[in-house]
């Protein structure tokens, strides 16, 4: 059976010359047993990142995925996988959520940005999933009010 080990997330900067995104690299180990029917086999690489609860502001962050990759290759054996894709800094944490007030002048929150990511990584053969894994979570500030 395919397993996917030691699945990581990193959130940089991107191209100088871009400023308006952010760079996500995932990175994975592939193990593969000798003999396994998947090898030789094209899979699709599929890579979700979202935004994980961690039930610290009021507001949730949103349900739909920061951005879906897909991609493709062929299992030959062990190997290390490393996908980089630039993402709208946008779509990420800002340095402060967005609140506005209510009548009596406390405060009532419009948005959460995806502060805590997670990227789930699968494989597929064809319609049937061969393995899966999650990163561990990453928390930062990589918004459009960000440092930098």
């Amino acid at each position: 059976m395919v397993r996917i080990t030691s699945p990581r997330l990193a959130i940089g900067p991107s191209d100088p010359d871009r400023p308006g995104s952010r760079r996500i690299r995932i990175d994975y180990d592939v193990q593969v047993p000798p003999g396994d029917p998947v090898t030789g086999c094209e899979v699709v690489e599929r890579l979700v990142l979202v935004a994980v609860d961690r039930h610290d502001a009021p507001a949730r962050p949103r349900a739909e995925p920061v951005a879906v990759v897909d991609g493709r290759f062929v299992v030959l054996g062990d190997a290390h996988r490393r996908i980089e894709r630039d993402v709208a800094r946008a779509s990420l944490d800002v340095g402060a959520d967005w609140w506005t007030t209510d009548d009596g002048g406390g405060t009532v929150p419009i948005a959460e940005w995806p502060d805590h990511l997670v990227a789930r990584v699968e494989l597929l053969l064809g319609d049937r999933l061969v393995a899966e894994a999650s990163t561990p979570v990453v928390t930062g500030s990589w918004g459009a009010l960000g440092p930098d």
